[in-house]
């Protein structure tokens, strides 16, 4: 999955990189993802940009409640309808895995219908990602922007 961004700095902790399959299910569009969590607040903010050809769309940053322990931080992204997103932060082994769960009782008739797959696995790293179409683009930097929204908030 390549080498994420993966750092503990005690009071908070950050991972950076792109989600990338480990189910050996369909691969992921290109996603940056930049995950910063504090331990006094006892969140996590996460911030997303996801990308199709040479558009980038505008970044999607949620706060949420986090679980910390010793040696990892979890924390469940149940906003979506259909589906939850269950993050885990392994500060010992410098890794971030998340996994994408059809929630119960989801229909499949509505409008989950087109979700074909129950769990999709995930874990952070350095997915490849063609930079040629970046050449002419300004793509927001969610390293400059995560440390603004933790001051706010």
């Amino acid at each position: 999955a390549g080498t994420p961004l993966v750092m503990d700095f005690g009071a908070d902790a950050q991972a950076e990189g792109s989600w990338v399959r480990t189910d050996g299910g369909e691969k992921l569009g290109p996603v940056g993802v930049s995950i910063r969590c504090d331990r006094e607040k006892g969140s996590c903010i996460s911030a997303t940009v996801n990308s199709h050809g040479t558009n980038f769309f505008a970044p999607d940053i949620s706060i949420f409640p986090a679980t910390f322990t010793k040696d990892a931080i979890t924390y469940v992204d149940d906003f979506p309808t259909c589906v939850l997103y269950r993050t885990t932060i392994d500060l010992k082994q410098e890794r971030a895995t998340s996994s994408r769960i059809l929630k119960p009782g989801a229909k499949a008739d509505g409008e989950c219908k087109a979700i074909r797959e129950p769990v999709i696995r995930m874990e952070l790293g350095t997915a490849p990602i063609d930079t040629k179409p970046l050449e002419d683009h300004f793509v927001p930097l969610l390293s400059l922007l995560l440390p603004v929204l933790a001051f706010v908030f």
